[in-house]
């Protein structure tokens, strides 16, 4: 649920809740109030937000050090 979520993302039910309604984070409504997410859809969106994250970490050493900069 919205809540299960949101703590394993670090962010508020709210927030969670945006992000569902936008098709940001993989789910589906159970009742018009009951959001639900599988776990296994939950896993890879974390799985491909990290690596994203490290994707923009190099990109952004590689910059660094295209300028010099160590």
């Amino acid at each position: 649920d919205v809540d299960e979520v949101s703590e394993r993302l670090g962010l508020s039910p709210i927030t969670v809740r945006k992000m569902l309604r936008a098709g940001e984070v993989p789910g589906f409504l159970l009742t018009p109030r009951a959001w639900r997410t599988r776990e296994a859809d939950l896993d890879e969106y974390i799985r491909q937000r990290a690596e994203a994250g490290a994707a923009e970490v190099a990109k952004r050493k590689r910059r660094a050090q295209a300028k010099g900069k160590p």
